[in-house]
């Protein structure tokens, strides 16, 4: 249920985590403006304006009905969303390498890429074009200036180089590749 609401949660919460901390991933002390943290909230009134508001003002369409379709068009980007990223890099398959004392991880650059993702489809063109190329997710992070559209060209490389090299590659249906999320999560709840 509470991937249903995972955008909403982003707009709502999740941008005002981020404006507020100072460290986040590998950027360290960040300072945002009085300016910024105002954009923020009057880039956030004006979404709600122009997706709540105008519809309101504007239409005959009953509040209700206006609430309910905000509320479905939400639950079906978070589903999508969660559902084709998210399992890119959380299911069984993937690795999560834990840094040493000194702070090292235990892969180069590429070996790293290659085992903390899950490709799903990834030389389908269509399955590239529904997706972005988020389905082609070890080139995404691998070669992440090329555009999605070469990413089911270059893949059969991918995956022939890692063997070659014995590095991890993941690769599932899209089926396949969200039953493994939700084991992953029954494994976390153990």
């Amino acid at each position: 249920m509470l991937y249903c609401f995972y955008t909403l949660h982003w707009i709502v919460i999740k941008d005002f985590i981020y404006v507020r901390k100072k460290n986040l991933a590998n950027l360290r002390n960040q300072n945002h403006s009085v300016m910024s943290v105002m954009e923020v909230i009057l880039l956030k009134l004006a979404y709600f304006g122009y997706m709540l508001m105008l519809p309101v003002l504007f239409t005959d369409i009953p509040v209700t009905m206006i609430l309910i379709s905000f509320i479905i068009m939400h639950v079906t980007i978070s589903l999508f969303f969660v559902l084709t990223l998210i399992i890119s890099h959380l299911s069984l398959e993937t690795d999560f390498p834990k840094a040493d004392e000194e702070g090292y991880l235990p892969y180069d650059y590429y070996e790293h890429q290659l085992a903390v993702s899950l490709d799903y489809h990834p030389t389908s063109r269509l399955a590239n074009w529904i997706f972005g190329g988020f389905n082609s997710h070890a080139a995404h992070h691998l070669f992440p200036g090329l555009p999605h559209t070469v990413y089911t060209i270059i893949t059969p490389a991918i995956k022939e180089a890692a063997a070659r090299n014995n590095f991890p590659y993941h690769e599932k249906s899209i089926a396949d590749a969200v039953i493994s999320h939700y084991q992953y999560l029954k494994q976390l709840s153990k």
